[in-house]
């Protein structure tokens, strides 16, 4: 009887001293914690992930465009440019953990307004080229953008002393129905028209279309601060190169309710002693209409 009760005894002291040594050796492996971080390649589509979790072994990324991966700091590229749900579980002798971020995809632009230099538009193709002087003094123009701005560049036969006065119509709904319809294209219907010497940005004005006031100018002022970004300029012969941005986040036309979302149709007029002397595009000519995505 009492070789029974010490083998009991026995028994219950080293079961006790297993389920003491088990829950030690899961507290030594902490719980795994995911996180990341992330940095933009490429035309902004392109994510290089850098994985910052701890006390795991492995990883599964989900991109949220069907796509996975279980390496431990992925490449990916995204087809299109939106929103996306990232998901990264990481999992460790400590159990397994999940990060998720909400990561919007947009475009980015290689254009640099502060570099001193035309060089980064080299890969952006043409907007317009004047062909048999159909631009007027306008020779070239190239547009680009991101999440920020539309970015500008124009080549125009002119020079720096000129201040390079030039207009540029808006239509934020691409109704050409509704809005203003200036005489050198009038398939355009014209919500907000920005005015400026471009190349330093003196006298900038916004206009905003208003029906009630003299159809010949119907044109309301309104205050947009900080809407235009001056870039670099320079003479090449009897043509100036110039560049120039916008902020997508200030181009509204308030009393209509109006802001410019992913797509805007446009023209431009350059003036010379305050006489249309450039166009883009040509003169009488389809408005421009520049696809944007998010």
């Amino acid at each position: 009887m009492k070789t029974s009760r010490f083998i009991s005894g026995m028994v219950a002291i080293v079961a006790t001293i297993l389920m003491f040594y088990a829950c030690s050796k899961e507290e030594s492996h902490p719980k795994p914690e995911a996180l990341f971080s992330y940095t933009i390649g490429g035309d902004g589509r392109t994510i290089n992930f850098t994985n910052e979790s701890t006390n795991a072994t492995s990883y599964t990324w989900d991109f949220g465009d069907g796509q996975t991966s279980t390496e431990v700091n992925p490449v990916h590229t995204f087809a299109e440019y939106k929103e996306y749900t990232i998901t990264l579980t990481a999992k460790g002798p400590g159990g397994e953990n999940v990060f998720t971020y909400k990561l919007t995809v947009t475009k980015a632009s290689p254009v640099k307004l502060d570099d001193n230099s035309f060089d980064d538009w080299s890969t952006i193709p043409d907007a317009f080229v004047s062909v048999d002087n159909n631009g007027g003094i306008i020779n070239r123009v190239k547009l680009d953008y991101d999440g920020d701005y539309i970015y500008f560049y124009m080549e125009v036969q002119d020079n720096l002393t000129d201040s390079l006065p030039t207009g540029i119509y808006f239509d934020l709904d691409n109704d050409s129905t509704t809005g203003f319809k200036p005489w050198t294209h009038h398939a355009i219907g014209v919500d907000l028209y920005i005015e400026a010497a471009i190349t330093t940005g003196a006298w900038s004005s916004v206009f905003e279309v208003d029906p009630a006031l003299d159809p010949g100018w119907p044109w309301s002022e309104v205050a947009v601060s900080d809407y235009l970004v001056n870039g670099y300029h320079a003479q090449a012969g009897a043509v100036v190169k110039v560049e120039w941005a916008f902020k997508r986040s200030k181009m509204t036309a308030p009393k209509k309710q109006l802001a410019m979302g992913n797509k805007v149709t446009l023209v431009m007029t350059h003036y010379v002693n305050w006489e249309p002397a450039g166009f883009f595009p040509a003169q009488g000519a389809a408005a421009y209409v520049f696809n944007m995505q998010p």
